[in-house]
């Protein structure tokens, strides 16, 4: 779940289907081999050192996690860091980076809820007496949609051949 890291911060209302963790970003940092610096490394060590040094930056001790009227006890106990990754940039990618393979390693604080009963859930990530960012989580089971039928045939008959 992405958020906007400015109070006032938004609410977000999402359906959830029943059966699906849920991951929760907090805030870090990734470094690659073709950012700009400060977030830029040549290999894996100065990349783990770039994305460690941005994301021991980042304010979590001040930030204040809800679910449902409970605060989550020492966030700084949900920090990670990711293996070092390849990533593909194609042709006029967003990142205004050349076409090709470049290298990042992420370091952040995160962690999943398990699945949630269906119901509704209310997460609340504050900073100090700011509130960041508000879900409005709904846990509902998935709804199966059945195809059309084709006209004069079956719901088979519009299901393409595999």
């Amino acid at each position: 779940m992405p958020a906007n890291f400015g109070p006032p911060g938004p609410t977000v209302t999402c359906i959830v289907p029943e059966g699906v963790a849920i991951f929760l970003n907090l805030g870090g940092a990734d470094c690659s081999t073709v950012e700009p610096p400060p977030f830029f490394g040549r290999d894996e060590d100065e990349l783990r050192t770039c994305a460690a040094t941005a994301t021991n930056a980042y304010p979590i001790a001040t930030q204040t996690l809800i679910i449902n009227g409970q605060e989550v006890p020492d966030l700084t106990s949900y920090r990670s860091s990711s293996p070092l990754t390849s990533i593909v940039f194609p042709e006029d990618n967003i990142f205004g980076v050349s076409a090709g393979t470049a290298h990042f390693v992420n370091d952040a604080y995160g962690f999943l809820i398990a699945p949630p009963a269906p119901g509704t859930y209310e997460v609340v990530l504050t900073a100090g007496t700011d509130v960041l960012v508000t879900y409005q989580v709904s846990v509902q089971a998935p709804q199966i949609i059945e195809p059309e039928a084709a006209p004069g045939g079956s719901p088979e008959a519009a299901t393409p051949a595999a």
